[in-house]
């Protein structure tokens, strides 16, 4: 797993998408 970190606060959160990103019509749970 990858994640990422920033000193500056993104223009549209993941909680704003409301989990969901590129007109995704579900939420896709993680596969690891």
């Amino acid at each position: 797993m990858l994640f990422l970190q920033s000193d500056e606060a993104c223009e549209v959160s993941y909680k704003d998408r409301a989990g969901k990103y590129q007109g995704q019509r579900g939420v896709t749970l993680p596969r690891a």
